[in-house]
């Protein structure tokens, strides 16, 4: 690695994730792909949002 910047690890990513498997072990899967899609969707709103500092509540 010459970039000292970029993080060895991808542990940003894997915590970005973490909610969304937690949700998909709790709920045994989604029964659908318009539900899959949704979560995608409004999980990817809430920590783009939360990346930039602003809340969900």
């Amino acid at each position: 690695m010459t970039d000292r910047d970029v993080p060895p690890t991808n542990n940003t990513a894997e915590r970005a994730l973490r909610h969304s498997v937690i949700f998909r072990k709790v709920t045994n899967g989604f029964r659908s792909i318009w539900g899959a899609d949704i979560h995608a969707l409004v999980r990817s709103v809430i920590g783009i949002n939360h990346l930039n500092g602003f809340s969900a509540h």
